[in-house]
């Protein structure tokens, strides 16, 4: 937020799919783009369900597999089963760092 002091901080409420968030979901919609970018710290919950619930809602979501992680290999083999089968993923590697 310091660097970025016009970003938005909305506090997680207990919702484990933060697009069950109304305040997040409100938040996206006010800036009228349909393209998404969805980073997140766990890939196997925190990006797969509001990368799911974005794509049924009509967004274009692609997720960042290289700023997330798991914490088993079985959760990384699910979650490529569910998700990345229905949403592009992007990484790091693929598009190379921005400064």
């Amino acid at each position: 937020m310091r660097n970025n002091p016009a970003a938005i901080h909305i506090p997680r409420t207990g919702q484990i799919n933060t697009w069950d968030n109304p305040k997040w979901v409100e938040a996206i919609q006010k800036t009228g783009r349909k393209t998404l970018l969805i980073a997140a710290t766990l890939t196997s919950v925190c990006l797969s369900f509001p990368t799911l619930s974005a794509l049924a809602a009509g967004y274009r979501a692609f997720t960042i597999i290289d700023a997330s992680a798991n914490w088993s290999s079985m959760a990384t083999e699910i979650r490529w089963h569910v998700s990345y089968r229905q949403a592009p993923y992007l990484s790091i590697r693929m598009t190379g760092p921005t400064p």
